[in-house]
């Protein structure tokens, strides 16, 4: 990182003048020789969104210099609030040009204007007036079905500190034609001890190791899961942050995956905080929890909106195993017994699991089939069994571990084969059991699909170096988790079958999936432009492109990251 933004850090948090020689080197970043250059400098705020100064000059250490001895002044009289640990981010712009190029001066409530979201900002004014970050655009939601909405833009003008803010605000919201531009811009945070590349508002990594793994971990533990479980005990299940909005859907699937994810986490932190709100979210889980007969059988199942799935009773299992095994209370254990006879009741003779979602009230059977629902269920009796030794559970298993290979996967090929994370996590658990090598031949083919998939390059692949191909595009973060997630399992199944070759080749793609993961984690830099930033320090976001943070975005993501972490130490030790 250039040295320049080092200095730059030290001077902002010591309050200290700075002239523009010691920036110079940052011209590199800038839009070139004998054009004007600017400047953004946004400020982390307590309780509110960012602060942002702008400054435009001949260069770009002149515009630095300007955006840095503003920050002190603003500092000193009291508009921005200065402390020792906030966020400052610097944003160069690197392009500028017209939304149009050929009509500069347009009328923005009938025109679309197609900016890359977290990738352009707009400019208002023909000397660029007043810039907003792309972050900024996305924060006030600027561009509604592609048209702007000046009230949002003149909501966010506040935040400015400039000095003709008044006749701005009045000239954005007479005037009938403006003259907008898009740019880009070259960023990079400033933290209290270091400074870190931005690319589409988010951190930028090049290479992870056990300590990027650690901190992401501990944001996730210190902020989000503290905040994320309501008085009842459910979660906060979906957010959009720039809409500050909550959205009403829930999964209580994806709630008990969730829980799991947070003893996980508290598994390597010690919380207690988080171990309490986790067991809120039990007592919320274990509610809907009812009797159902069937066939002169009682079982216990997972009801939500009177369905009851396979997959629900399997996710509960392995979280209330999770719980068990952390807290030495026996007391879920029939619990659990009965959720699994469930399970055991709907497989049939062959081994496949016959029903995956049915009416409570009625107990019609509904036509729906989901691909993973198996391997939770396979790694939830396997689970069960390290917790009471009964081989009823690992019989069960095995048949369904059977049949999936033996028949249900039996002509894919690593182009159509399903990557299926649960299933590689049963069979890594369910081999440690019952030894059968088409468990470890079927867990290195899945494994092979899913590494023939991702991208590799980091020249060619940029920020999306780590992730995988898919129909869907940039990249979303949570598949990528769930490969990391099962490719995890498999590199410790290879590595203790002494695959050397297959383990070092696994470790290498979980790897890179991490790297690709972290960039969608919000941190302060992300969420500094919203008005409820620490709210959501330590979530996941869907995308580079959708900012939905869902609960098993961060499940899986942080499931992830905590195995990544343990075999990434272990591969140090061992070197």
């Amino acid at each position: 990182m250039d040295k320049a933004l080092y200095h730059l850090n030290r001077a902002l948090r010591k309050g200290k003048r700075v002239g523009a020689d010691p920036f110079q080197t940052l011209a590199q970043y800038g839009r070139g020789q004998g054009k004007h250059q600017f400047v953004l400098l946004s400020v982390a705020q307590p309780n509110g969104r960012a602060k942002v100064l702008q400054a435009q000059a001949a260069t770009v250490g002149e515009a630095v210099a300007l955006c840095a001895n503003s920050y002190i002044d603003k500092v000193n009289s009291g508009d921005i609030s200065q402390r020792a640990e906030q966020t400052i981010k610097i944003d160069i712009i690197s392009y500028v040009r017209p939304v149009d190029r050929e009509a500069r001066v347009m009328n923005p409530q009938e025109r679309e204007l197609l900016l890359q979201k977290q990738q352009e900002g707009l400019a208002i004014g023909s000397e660029l007036n007043v810039a907003f970050l792309p972050e900024e655009v996305t924060a006030y939601t600027m561009l509604q079905s592609k048209k702007l909405q000046i009230e949002h833009v003149l909501a966010a003008l506040p935040q400015r500190l400039l000095a003709n803010e008044k006749e701005l605000a009045f000239q954005l919201s007479q005037a009938e034609k403006l003259p907008l531009y898009t740019f880009r811009t070259q960023a990079f945070a400033l933290h209290k001890n270091e400074v870190k590349a931005i690319e589409n508002g988010h951190l930028l990594y090049k290479e992870v190791d056990a300590a990027d793994l650690e901190e992401a971990i501990r944001y996730t533990n210190d902020y989000y899961f503290k905040q994320v479980v309501d008085e009842k005990g459910k979660f906060v299940y979906s957010y959009l942050p720039h809409k500050q909005e909550v959205e009403a859907k829930y999964n209580i699937l994806r709630h008990a995956g969730t829980t799991y994810s947070m003893l996980e986490t508290y598994e390597f932190t010690g919380d207690e905080e988080v171990w309490d709100e986790a067991d809120r979210a039990f007592n919320y889980l274990r509610a809907q929890m009812k009797t159902y007969h069937e066939n002169d059988q009682v079982f216990r199942v997972v009801v939500e909106k009177d369905t009851m799935k396979l997959g629900g009773n399997a996710l509960a299992i392995i979280a209330l195993a999770k719980y068990v095994d952390l807290s030495g209370n026996k007391a879920d254990l029939s619990l659990m017994q009965d959720l699994a006879k469930y399970i055991e009741y709907v497989q049939d003779a062959r081994g496949r699991f016959v029903v995956h979602k049915q009416t409570y009230s009625t107990g019609n059977v509904i036509n729906f089939e989901s691909h993973y629902y198996p391997g939770e269920a396979i790694l939830a009796l396997v689970r069960l069994y390290q917790l009471d030794n009964n081989e009823r559970w690992l019989n069960v298993a095995e048949r369904a571990a059977a049949y999936i290979i033996q028949r249900r996967d039996k002509d894919e090929s690593v182009d159509t084969i399903a990557h299926d994370h649960w299933f590689l996590y049963a069979l890594n658990e369910l081999y440690r059991a019952r030894p059968e090598e088409m468990y470890v031949r079927h867990a290195l083919f899945i494994a092979e699909a899913m590494l023939n998939k991702q991208f590799t390059s980091k020249e060619k692949d940029g920020t999306w170096y780590g992730g995988y191909s898919a129909s869907i595009t940039p990249p979303q973060g949570t598949p990528v988790a769930c490969r990391s997630e099962g490719l995890a399992a498999t590199y410790r199944l290879a590595k203790d079958l002494g695959l050397q070759e297959e383990a070092n080749r696994l470790y290498e793609a979980v790897r890179r999936g991490l790297t690709f993961q972290l960039q969608l984690q919000v941190r302060p830099e992300t969420a500094m432009y919203y008005a409820e930033d620490t709210k959501q320090w330590g979530a996941f976001q869907r995308s580079f492109t959708q900012l939905d943070q869902r609960i098993d975005f961060t499940q899986h993501n942080i499931s992830s990251l905590l195995a990544g972490r343990e075999i990434m130490i272990e591969a140090s030790t061992e070197k």
